[in-house]
């Protein structure tokens, strides 16, 4: 699949924007920051209820590492 949300090299941070489905691609990237970029980085993920948030419990443990 075509990336059409490349990061950039020179960055000291990240902030990632999302909504409901939009998680997806962002999740995955954000799920290689360990491996490839140890940057920080923070993510504001809007849903319409807690209750049908996807990824919700997996995103609480990555912010914790992730914001610095």
């Amino acid at each position: 699949p075509e990336n059409t949300f490349t990061l950039v090299d020179e960055a000291r941070s990240y902030l990632f924007i999302c909504g409901d489905i939009g998680i997806t691609p962002i999740l995955s990237m954000i799920r290689s920051f360990d491996e490839l970029l140890p940057l920080p980085w923070q993510v504001f993920y809007l849903s319409r209820a807690v209750e049908t948030t996807v990824f919700l419990d997996e995103l609480k443990v990555l912010t914790r590492r992730g914001v610095k």
